[in-house]
């Protein structure tokens, strides 16, 4: 198994536990990102992404607590919703919503 295989969220074995250490690793790579995001010059980012992380952590928790986020597509509208209420200008386009969702389903398992 790789090393990023390693870290996969496997939703259907997990545990209240683990969703706790999922939350955890996803909030530290949130940190570190914005940690490095900071040291960088130009422009600031246009959207708030740690939210947005935030946000799709708690639809895994909260949200579809039933059993987790059932599908990508379900997490996608979701969360165009949730940047069309949450951003003022509607939030980013279809293809970088979907791009910032690829990576938290693959680390949540989510097809």
């Amino acid at each position: 198994m790789s090393r990023a295989a390693a870290h996969l969220y496997d939703r259907r074995t997990a545990g209240s536990a683990r969703v706790e250490t999922l939350l955890e690793e996803v909030l530290e790579r949130l940190d570190r990102i914005e940690a490095r995001d900071k040291s960088k010059g130009g422009r600031p980012e246009k959207y708030d992404w740690y939210e947005f992380g935030l946000e799709i952590c708690r639809c895994e928790r909260l949200v579809f607590a039933d059993g987790g986020i059932p599908s990508r597509n379900h997490l996608v509208q979701h969360m165009r919703d949730w940047s069309s209420k949450k951003w003022p200008d509607g939030g980013p386009s279809e293809a970088v919503l979907r791009a910032k969702i690829a990576r938290a389903c693959e680390v949540l398992n989510i097809r």
